[in-house]
């Protein structure tokens, strides 16, 4: 276990991921090295977000939120045997011949045989279960990412804004002006 004592002569200071909802939530903020916690906008929310992030950001430490951006996830349940995964940004893709898609960390994989708009068509998939808000990678040179903030992206930096918080963190930024795209909604955001 890390404390706060110094580590090679320097102080630790962590942000800490944690469910909004965890009951030892307390015990984790008030930690000494815990100078913040990481909200991951794809954990499910019950209720209001508002009510949400006003209980979490109620507490003495830096909330953080982790908007998903251009990050690829599965949208809705795909059960095996499936061929058609739908994801939550429209993507281009060559699939002149065929591209791996990763799963799992990359302990999974499935070959996509054509792209169109945010629907990938597999010759095969992983053989579980595919839920919604997993991620998935695709390491083909002709990937681009169409669009960024999502949809709940949005509704995290209104009501972000409306509560005052500003910090957010942003997945796969991809160039400068994806960082501009956050701060057109919400100039103050850091």
């Amino acid at each position: 276990l890390i404390n706060e004592e110094n580590i090679g002569g320097n102080k630790m200071n962590v942000i800490v991921t944690i469910p909004p909802y965890a009951p030892y939530i307390r015990d984790v903020i008030n930690h000494p090295i815990v100078s913040g916690i990481r909200l991951n906008t794809v954990m499910p929310i019950q209720g209001k977000l508002e009510d949400t992030l006003k209980a979490i950001s109620s507490h003495e430490k830096d909330i953080w939120i982790d908007l998903k951006y251009r990050q690829l996830r599965v949208q809705g349940h795909w059960i095996p045997p499936f061929t058609e995964i739908q994801l939550s940004h429209n993507i281009e893709l060559d699939t002149t011949k065929p591209v791996t898609a990763y799963f799992s960390d990359g302990r999974q994989q499935a070959t996509i045989l054509r792209q169109e708009k945010n629907k990938l068509y597999m010759q095969e998939g992983p053989k579980r279960m595919i839920g919604p808000g997993e991620s998935l990678n695709i390491k083909h040179s002709s990937l681009k990412i169409l669009g960024g903030l999502t949809k709940t992206d949005k509704e995290y930096l209104s009501v972000g804004k409306k509560l005052g918080l500003k910090n957010y963190m942003l997945s796969f930024v991809e160039n400068e002006k994806d960082a501009y795209e956050l701060l057109s909604h919400y100039p103050e955001a850091i």
